[in-house]
């Protein structure tokens, strides 16, 4: 370290790492973020450090914030910076990143638009703009073309590298191509992206976003046709996946089979994925996974509520 700004850099990470065995994550966060502010004010012209202090606000923004007063002042430092620098990929990334709500959303529409322009090779830029497109409605095709762009250039990284199984980027890109070809009744090719993912047998790394597209994609094809005997046979795949690991994607497909059994009219088959779902939300919240338990917790209200009501008053009229 020859400068007084290298030595400032690194004080400040450190201090995310400072007590890690002691200090919860946000409380490392927020010194963080509040670190990053000293040497974002202290180099006004350094680009770097304004991209990484919009950063750190996005990281400590309250969840219950609607006011979305983090996201707004990340914002406003992100667009000077590209407005100086459109070709700057922090910029656009992270406006993605700050307007990525329904409110907002409209806001980061020429980031979005700019951001796949930049990086044509690296998959998650290509993907992030889908985000907005998908927040907006109406951009569906917007959508097919950055996440297909995104699936390719996944694949093609994997060949490059020799990866065993498909990298877990092009399973989220496919995800979001399922979605928004089905706003668009486009099933036949929503049929391609579910067979491609069935043959998809390991991936790397073996995480959340892998977990979850493969739950929710055969539950988007099953539901969103209204196919309830679909909805009911989907199973976890690929079956040597390490499900226990990821609760929440594993939520997904006992709430598909859920739904799928009360608007076929088996109320035992239904109460069973309620009762697995009630299970996998009493795990989560005993692991301290507040968040993830809440939305299991949806999950299975949602699954319970419509299908198994319906289900009581048939029988009683019966």
């Amino acid at each position: 370290m020859k400068t007084d700004r290298e030595r400032d850099y690194v004080a400040a990470i450190e201090t995310f790492y400072k007590d890690s065995d002691k200090l919860d994550h946000r409380t490392h966060a927020v010194a963080y973020e509040k670190a990053m502010e000293k040497l974002y004010l202290r180099y006004p012209e350094d680009r770097e450090a304004a991209a990484f202090y919009a950063l750190a606000l996005l990281s400590t923004a309250p969840s219950t914030d609607k006011t979305y007063a983090n996201q707004k002042k990340a914002a406003r430092i992100l667009e000077k910076i590209f407005t100086e620098q459109p070709k700057h990929p922090g910029a656009s990334h992270y406006i993605i990143h700050s307007f990525d709500y329904p409110a907002l959303a409209s806001l980061a529409l020429p980031a979005a638009r700019n951001y796949a322009k930049i990086a044509p090779a690296v998959p998650h830029a290509l993907h992030m703009p889908s985000h907005i497109f998908t927040r907006l409605g109406g951009l569906w095709q917007e959508s097919v073309q950055s996440n297909l762009a995104s699936a390719a250039a996944a694949k093609e990284y994997a060949v490059k590298t020799d990866m065993e199984g498909a990298w877990d980027q092009q399973l989220h890109a496919m995800d979001y191509l399922v979605y928004a070809y089905l706003q668009g009744a486009q099933d036949l090719e929503v049929r391609r992206v579910l067979d491609e993912l069935k043959a998809i047998q390991k991936t790397e790394p073996v995480g959340l976003m892998a977990a979850y597209a493969f739950a929710a994609i055969p539950a988007r094809y099953a539901i969103e046709r209204r196919r309830w005997s679909e909805a009911v046979s989907i199973t976890a795949h690929p079956s040597t996946f390490p499900w226990d690991r990821f609760p929440f994607a594993e939520a997904i497909i006992h709430f598909s089979r859920a739904i799928g059994a009360a608007r076929s009219g088996d109320a035992d088959s239904a109460r069973r994925d309620v009762e697995k779902l009630k299970s996998l939300h009493n795990g989560l919240v005993a692991a301290k996974e507040s968040y993830w338990a809440d939305q299991v917790e949806i999950l299975r209200r949602a699954a319970a509520a419509p299908g198994l009501r319906t289900l009581k008053k048939r029988t009683r009229r019966l």
